[in-house]
């Protein structure tokens, strides 16, 4: 779907754009839900799923800026500082686990629920909702120093380790 959507964004199709993540965050969602119903879990999916979120991520981010660009002329220091918490995860993950630094935890799923609200309002409805957005990545800075806090404090990782109290406890 993404050659879609750049298409769509670069055409200035919003509705397009917001209709086209939607599906793609509960296409995610669901396969994620069937994989483990069905015991089909693998590495590999494990993987391709997370090299989907990190590119779904960027794009999500650039199609907003050039389809409501007052999101930067009012929030660029807030968008910097999740893009750049957002750049230490990856990184990390990278050179300490040789892997995307992107932890299923349950701040980023209740972020993702968060942020997916805000992106389809920002793309659907004139203007966004500035709570909504600071909300958003709020909560997006919250999970990815989460995920730092994991990767930084753990030899090992366990994608699915939940929150840093789980990993807290883990250790103990």
């Amino acid at each position: 779907m993404l050659p879609v959507l750049w298409i769509f964004a670069f055409q200035g199709y919003s509705l397009a754009v917001a209709v086209g993540i939607i599906i793609a965050a509960l296409t995610d969602t669901l396969d994620g839900v069937l994989a483990r119903r069905l015991g089909q879990v693998s590495e590999f999916g494990s993987k391709l799923d997370s090299l989907a979120d990190n590119l779904l991520k960027p794009s999500v981010l650039i199609w907003l800026l050039i389809l409501v660009p007052e999101l930067l002329e009012n929030h660029s220091t807030e968008l910097l500082v999740a893009g750049v918490a957002y750049a230490a995860t990856i990184t990390i993950g990278l050179f300490k686990f040789k892997r995307f630094g992107n932890l299923h935890l349950y701040s980023g799923k209740v972020g993702s629920i968060v942020q997916y609200l805000f992106i389809f309002h920002a793309l659907v409805f004139p203007g966004y909702d500035r709570l909504l957005f600071y909300l958003a990545v709020g909560m997006f800075i919250l999970s990815n120093a989460e995920a730092i806090l994991i990767m930084l404090t753990r030899s090992q990782v366990d994608e699915h380790i939940g929150s840093i109290l789980a990993a807290w406890l883990s250790r103990s």
